[in-house]
Formats: C-alpha cells, sequence, structure tokens
C-alpha cells in the first residue's frame, strides 16, 4: 500500500511540473493575442480620430493596448490545465512515435493494487523521467511567424496613421484653444469676484453684483461653445452697466430735487450739505434752521410751509429714500403750521434723522453704482480679450466687441478713468505743441490727417477737416496742425469732463516718436497709409454683420473719400 502511494506521488510531481510548463506557454499565447489585440484596438482609436475629434486620443490608444494585453496574459493564466491533459501531452510526446498512454493509464488506474498496475506505474515513472529531461523540447515556447508578421503589419500602420496629418487636427487645435480661453474666463471671472470682496459694501448692496458674477461664472462653466461664453460675458456686462446706470440717475435725480431746495434760503444750506453728502455740516445746518424758525412770524411760516410742501411733492417717485426723506418733510411742516413747539422739535429731529439716513443711503448706492461700473468695466475688458482670440480665430462676434461697440466703449472709459491728466501738458497727439496759442481744453475731436480746435486755443492749419471738445486742464497749442498727411499718433487718453480725444494732425513742432507700429501704444507714430487701410477694413467688416441704411450709404462713401490718402 506504502509502494503505490509513494508511486503515484512521483507521478503526481511529474504531471505538475508539465502542467506549469503548460500553464507558461499558455500566458506567452495570451500575451501574443493581447498584443496584436492591442494594436488593432489602438489602430482602431487613430483611425476613428481622423473622422471624429478625439482629445487624449494617445492615452485612449495606450490604454487600450495596456488593457487587451493584460488581458490576454490573463485569459492564459487563469485557464487552468488539469492532471488529465497534462498526462495526454506527455502520452502524446512518446520517444517511440506511438502514444503509449503510460501517464494516462497510471491516473486512471491510481487505486489498483494488482501486480499488473504496479508495473504500469513503474514503467510510467520511467518514462515521465525521460520526459522531463527533455521537456524543452517537447514543449518549446511558440515561435508563430504569423504573430510576428501581423504585429510588424499593424506596428507599421499605426505609425502611418499618427505620422500622417490628421484633417481633425485644426479642429482639435481649435478645440483646445477654447478650452484655454474659458479656462482663461473661469480664472478672470474668479478675480472680479474677488475684486467685488474688496468694496465697502452692505450684503444687501453686495449680494446682486455677487449674484451676477457668481451666475456668469456658472455659465461659463457650462458652456462649451466660445460663441455662449462671449454671450454670457456679454449679458453680465450689460446686467451690471444697466444696474450702475439706473443707480446714477437715481443719484441725478436726487441731484435735481435737492436743486429745487436752494431756491429757498432756509434749506440752501441742507441742500448742500446733502449733496456734498457731509452729516457734520448738515448738522449745524439744522441748528440753523432751528434759530431761523424761532424768529419767523406765523405768515413767514406759513409761506415756508407751502414751500415745503412743494418740495415734498416734487420727490423723485420711484426713489425710496427721498420718498421717505419727502415723508419726513411733510411731517415737519404740518407741525410747522400747527405750530405746536414741542411738535415742531420732534419733527425737525425726525428730519434731521432722515436726512441723515438719505446721506448714508446716496453713500452707499453711489459705492454700488461705482463697484458695478467698475466690474462692468473689468468685464468689458475680459470680454475684449476672448473677442479677439475668436476674430483672430475666424470666428463671428456681435457688434458689442467691434471697433466703436458696446463693450469697446465701456473698456476704453475704464482706461481713461485710470489716465493721468498730468499728461495734458502736451499736445494734444502726444508729440509736440501747435502753432496755435492759448490754454485750450484736454480734449477734442477730429479726422485723422485733418485738423481741429479744442477749448479756446486758436490757430490756423492747412489741412482738412474739422472738430471740436472741451474739458478741463490746460494743453499747449490747440491750435491747427499743418503738413501732409505722414504720420499718425495714437491719441492718449485724457481726463475731463467730456472724455473727449483728438487728432490734430501731423506737429509741426516738439518730438516725434517714430519706434514702432503697434495701433496701441500710446505716442507711438504709424504711416497714415496703414492706419487708413486699417480703418477701411475694420469699417468694411462691420458693415458686412449689419446692414447700412439706404441714406446713410452715401455719407459714408463721401467720408472714406474724403481721408483717402491717395485721393
Amino acid at each position: 500500500m506504502e509502494q503505490i502511494s509513494d508511486n503515484m506521488k512521483i507521478i503526481t510531481r511529474q504531471i505538475h511540473s508539465v502542467i506549469r510548463r503548460l500553464q507558461w506557454l499558455r500566458v506567452i499565447e495570451g500575451f501574443w493575442y493581447g498584443v496584436l489585440s492591442g494594436i488593432v484596438a489602438a489602430i482602431l482609436w487613430f483611425f476613428a480620430g481622423r473622422f471624429w475629434p478625439i482629445h487624449g486620443l494617445w492615452v485612449y490608444a495606450s490604454a487600450s493596448f495596456v488593457l487587451f494585453l493584460a488581458a490576454g496574459c490573463l485569459w492564459g493564466y487563469f485557464r487552468k490545465i488539469t492532471a488529465i491533459e497534462a498526462a495526454r501531452t506527455m502520452d502524446r510526446g512518446s520517444f517511440e512515435g506511438e502514444q503509449l498512454d503510460a501517464m494516462t493509464t497510471a491516473l486512471s488506474f491510481a487505486k489498483s493494487e494488482s501486480l499488473p498496475a504496479q508495473m504500469q506505474r513503474n514503467q510510467a515513472i520511467r518514462y515521465g523521467e525521460e520526459y522531463l529531461i527533455q521537456m524543452k523540447r517537447k514543449l518549446p515556447a511558440p515561435r508563430r511567424r504569423k504573430w510576428w508578421i501581423a504585429a510588424a503589419t499593424g506596428i507599421l500602420l499605426l505609425a502611418l496613421l499618427v505620422i500622417l496629418p490628421s484633417p481633425m487636427d485644426e479642429i482639435l487645435a481649435q478645440q483646445n484653444k477654447e478650452k484655454e480661453w474659458a479656462n482663461t474666463q473661469k480664472q478672470e471671472t474668479e478675480q472680479r469676484i474677488k475684486e467685488l470682496e474688496t468694496y465697502k459694501l452692505d450684503p444687501i448692496q453686495r449680494e446682486p453684483l455677487n449674484q451676477e458674477l457668481m451666475n456668469l461664472r456658472n455659465s461659463i462653466s457650462e458652456s462649451k461653445e466660445p460663441e455662449k461664453m462671449l454671450s454670457d460675458v456679454e449679458t453680465a456686462m450689460k446686467k451690471l452697466k444697466e444696474m450702475s446706470d439706473k443707480l446714477e440717475l437715481k443719484e441725478q435725480n436726487r441731484q435735481s430735487w435737492l436743486d429745487e431746495w436752494k431756491k429757498n434760503s432756509l434749506t440752501e444750506g441742507l441742500s448742500e450739505s446733502l449733496q456734498k453728502k457731509n452729516s457734520e455740516a448738515l448738522s449745524e445746518e439744522m441748528k440753523s434752521l432751528r434759530n431761523k424758525l424761532s424768529k419767523m412770524n406765523s405768515q413767514q411760516k406759513q409761506e415756508l410751509v407751502e414751500q415745503l410742501k412743494q418740495l415734498a411733492d416734487k420727490a423723485p417717485k420711484d426713489d425710496k429714500d427721498a420718498q421717505q426723506l419727502a415723508e419726513a418733510l411733510k411731517k415737519a411742516t404740518e407741525a410747522i403750521g400747527k405750530g405746536n413747539q414741542e411738535e415742531v422739535e420732534q419733527a425737525l429731529k425726525q428730519l434731521e434723522e432722515a436726512l441723515q439716513k438719505n446721506i448714508e443711503a446716496s453713500q452707499s448706492q453711489s459705492e454700488q453704482s461705482e463697484a458695478a461700473e467698475a466690474l462692468a468695466m473689468a468685464l468689458a475688458k475680459q470680454g475684449m480679450g476672448l473677442a479677439d482670440n475668436m476674430a483672430a480665430s475666424g470666428l463671428a462676434v456681435s457688434n458689442s466687441w467691434s471697433m466703436g461697440g458696446t463693450a469697446d466703449q465701456l473698456a476704453s472709459s475704464g482706461n481713461a478713468s485710470s489716465g493721468d491728466s498730468s499728461d495734458s501738458s502736451e499736445g494734444l497727439d502726444g508729440t509736440g505743441s501747435n502753432s496755435g496759442n492759448g490754454t485750450s481744453g484736454t480734449g477734442g475731436s477730429g479726422q485723422p490727417g485733418g485738423s481741429g480746435s479744442g477749448g479756446n486755443g486758436n490757430g490756423s492749419s492747412e489741412g482738412k477737416g474739422q472738430g471740436s471738445g472741451q474739458g478741463s486742464g490746460k494743453a499747449a497749442g490747440a491750435g491747427l496742425g499743418s503738413g501732409g498727411r505722414t504720420l499718425i499718433t495714437a491719441p492718449r487718453d485724457l481726463k475731463g469732463s467730456g472724455n473727449v480725444q483728438q487728432d490734430g494732425g501731423p506737429s509741426t513742432g516738439g518730438n516725434v516718436q517714430k519706434g514702432g507700429k503697434s495701433p496701441i501704444l500710446d505716442g507711438v507714430s504709424r504711416p497714415y497709409e496703414e492706419v487708413y487701410s486699417d480703418y477701411a477694413t475694420e469699417a468694411k467688416r462691420s458693415l458686412e454683420r449689419s446692414e447700412l441704411p439706404q441714406s446713410m450709404q452715401s455719407l459714408v462713401e463721401n467720408y472714406f473719400v474724403e481721408i483717402d490718402p491717395g485721393r
């Protein structure tokens, strides 16, 4: 019994050695299947990349190759080989060229104790020992030439697909640009949100501004097309500008109402304090008002009551703060009309509180308006960058982002507000002084290559075109330039009440800067013909986007004929 057990252990070890060899060969086979399948998958990815824009094509192809390779190896490893399969494999490799079934028979009669079975097991052991000695020759690693040819062909085809230009390359490059634009817009919008935090606004006033920026950020995050992103920026910009304009109009109506107060000597001082938003001065004026009231007779008080009622009735209807002040003003007039000193004092105290609240409300509204306008300007500059990139890529942009559009005007006004008025000591074109003399404003307008006058300057010119402007500050010589159309200088944005610019044509004095040709650099001179060409091209593009009314076509044609350098 022990002899039977020992012989079967030897046979089992021999068979397990063959099982390990066969398992390894299956792993190699699975490896090759995985390699070929991975190459085919990579080829399909790059082939599909010629019909559809696929980002990360290399990543998908490489991942597919690795996955198929791993799957092939795992397929070979987990395809387990049984002992009977290994025994049949050993029997097929008989040295005599005949299948002896030695190993298979030994397994079949493993529990038999008969003498023939024992003899057969001894024979199987000897056969197994001889087989193991030459196992690597009996079970060699697969060397299939077809696998190598298929793999080489697949790699060559894959290399061609990678090297040859793809029709989708330009589309992918454009989409990558658009992705960069989107990331830039997200970052800049986040910067706008951080800028809003720097403004000292009440939470109630900050909320609508913050909500607008948050909506813009969310819409940009969800947008996949630059046109949609630019439209979202434009919408937010216009809403913020509209918010600022409404607050500014509200303040203007308040100022107009306060101007009515100046018609009465008693409320004139109050009006000035309210307009200047000076709380201390307002307190002093209220003390003065009390003193004057105490010295008035009944008739004067009655006249004052009528005047104050008229003022209260003229309060802006859509201004909640003004209506609250008007209500306090009416109560004061009623108390004055009754003549009860205690009621008058109480009413004047309430009026003073309402006046102080009006100052605070006006200050808050001004801060909110400034913040909204500053954010609108920032969004205009932000969107201008995207619009320029889109235009350079051949994408259409709305008229708001074209030269002279809403965004351009907002961005320009932002640049002008940050300029230095000290530059007004130079000529209006930034290159020197003209032949005129006298004190002039900081702004003016004129046609390229022509001449203009600003403020009170006077002089003469041989150039064509006229312009006028006004502002504050001093400029040396705002008279008319003389000379031919040789150079055009980009005017600086100068501070002034009208923020008007003037190109006075080539100057006869001063130093002219001739370095560079960039149209965006202040004070840099460019050939007039080049400026005219850019100007005419941009105008043509603008007209193609929107049809010009018939009545205006002749005017535009005459304008360009007038400024044509070849005329």
